[in-house]
């Protein structure tokens, strides 16, 4: 008979966001793939089970219902509910990882922000070292800084502050931003070409809903941003990728693409781009403005934390390199670089072009909060923000340094990895025939949790590579995902290649 198996190992964090049923679910996944549970074990009635961890019975039916949707569990009515064999699974590992073309994707889903939620999900679980989150730890900075400029603002109470505002933005604010761009190169700014937003990804979404229209298409890096790909596939537009090299975009194939599909638009991402953390060349940069001209196409230049500067010199953006009449729209959100959490940021857009993007703000959600805009204004202007910034160029680079002295790379069957010269993201490659799901699923296991790289891609592509995000705010916590990370690397190398069942 088989032994009943203890459930000590479902640890619920009862102040998480993360729903209870999720942190079951994820629970019970981890402890099928790493043996806690095996194939054919029988799991407690689910009265049982939420009595034993003090949830409500209808939490845990959930639980085994989803699971057994997924094809983890099976009930046998009477008999109970068992961890199913899932085929070729190693003690259910397959329950966790899913199939390489599949890991983290949904491009033919019709739910395109999954990649982000299901990314949350597993950073969430507890234990778990989150090398998924692209953005600097409120311990990092003093955030009290921030706080104080919003608790000033409370009790000035300015005579808009709880009243709608123009969907553009606060004029008080729009100035700093231009103060910002001033400071970044982007010297001829006017306050009237900046809207406002909830966040860069907002600033994004509105640029898309104005310019294009299902069935156009745009150019993008390969891999590119999840988020961007997310907003096309949700709008039926295509997108077109151009491979990324050490030093930006193939020009060749910019230029071959912009002349064969007729493009709408391009998204580009030079400095610190997510998910590589590649900075593209002055060479380049300036070839790539020049070709906008050339071919009439607009471009978003996604200029996420520019601030975030390790190591080598600053590079103007496109936008600063070009003139202010032509078609770049800048996109900026302040969240991975001034204040994380707090959803607020702005397009740039060409001369008196911005009625655009003005009426797509009135669609998406009339104004962003007068509270937020009041608080961050006095922040930005203030000595605390540039000091933050200093703080989170130090502590980041010795994060990265961490990272670069544990991870396995440049050696024979090691990975590639090129360690960037700032922002908060690696591109790890995989040797030949090492799957990047299979070190998912091993990470993972290890306690740490990275973003597969397949669904970065516009096109469907089977790349084997990683993403891994080191926002973390902590250094031992970095040494220590750093070198589980590295085991587990080390043992996907020297495995075979486990191929697992589809389940998402």
């Amino acid at each position: 008979m088989k032994k009943k198996p203890a459930f000590d190992f479902v640890q619920l964090d009862r102040n998480s966001e993360v729903p209870i049923y999720i942190q079951i679910q994820n629970a019970l996944l981890l402890a099928i793939a790493g043996g806690q549970l095996n194939v054919g074990d029988r799991l407690p009635p689910v009265r049982a089970l939420a009595e034993n961890l003090d949830v409500n019975t209808m939490t845990v039916a959930r639980v085994y219902k989803e699971l057994t949707n997924k094809g983890a569990l099976a009930g046998r009515g009477a008999l109970g509910t068992f961890v199913m064999d899932a085929g070729g699974s190693r003690k259910g590992a397959g329950f966790l990882s899913p199939d390489p073309s599949m890991a983290f994707q949904e491009q033919d889903s019709d739910q395109p922000g999954d990649t982000f939620r299901r990314m949350l999900e597993i950073s969430d679980i507890p234990g778990i070292i989150p090398f998924t989150r692209a953005y600097p730890d409120g311990h990092v900075i003093d955030v009290g800084a921030f706080e104080d400029a919003a608790r000033a603002v409370l009790d000035e109470r300015p005579d808009h502050l709880y009243s709608y505002c123009s969907p553009d933005g606060l004029p008080v604010l729009k100035e700093a931003f231009c103060k910002l761009l001033s400071d970044t190169g982007i010297d001829k700014a006017r306050s009237s070409d900046i809207v406002v937003t909830t966040g860069g990804q907002q600033g994004i979404n509105l640029v898309v809903n104005a310019l294009l229209r299902p069935g156009d298409v745009v150019i993008t890096e390969r891999p590119t941003y999840f988020g961007a790909l997310d907003l096309f596939r949700s709008r039926g537009i295509r997108t077109v990728g151009v491979d990324l090299e050490l030093d930006g975009p193939n020009i060749e194939q910019l230029e071959r693409a912009l002349s064969s599909v007729r493009p709408k638009l391009m998204f580009l991402m030079p400095t610190f781009h997510n998910p590589t953390g590649i900075t593209t060349s002055i060479e380049k940069r300036k070839r790539i403005v020049e070709l906008s001209r050339k071919h009439g196409v607009p471009i978003i230049e996604d200029d996420h934390c520019p601030e975030i500067r390790f190591k080598s010199s600053h590079l103007p953006s496109l936008k600063a390199l070009a003139d202010p009449n032509d078609n770049i729209y800048y996109v900026r959100g302040l969240g991975k670089a001034y204040v994380p959490g707090v959803r607020l940021g702005f397009v740039l857009s060409p001369r008196n072009k911005t009625s655009g993007i003005i009426a797509q703000k009135v669609i998406s959600d009339l104004h962003t909060s007068p509270i937020l805009q009041e608080a961050m204004a006095r922040y930005l202007v203030s000595g605390a923000s540039s000091q933050n910034l200093k703080k989170m160029q130090t502590f980041y680079k010795k994060v990265q340094q961490v990272l670069e002295s544990e991870l396995p790379s440049n050696g024979k069957n090691q990975c590639e990895i090129v360690f960037p010269d700032g922002g908060f993201n690696l591109w790890i490659k995989l040797p030949k025939g090492c799957d990047a799901t299979e070190l998912y699923f091993n990470a993972a296991q290890n306690g740490v949790a990275v973003l597969v790289g397949t669904p970065l891609f516009p096109d469907d592509s089977r790349t084997q590579a990683i993403r891994v995000s080191y926002g973390v705010g902590n250094l031992d916590l970095a040494r220590s995902g750093a070198k589980r990370l590295s085991a587990a690397i080390k043992d996907t190398i020297t495995s075979r290649p486990r191929r697992v069942p589809v389940v998402v």
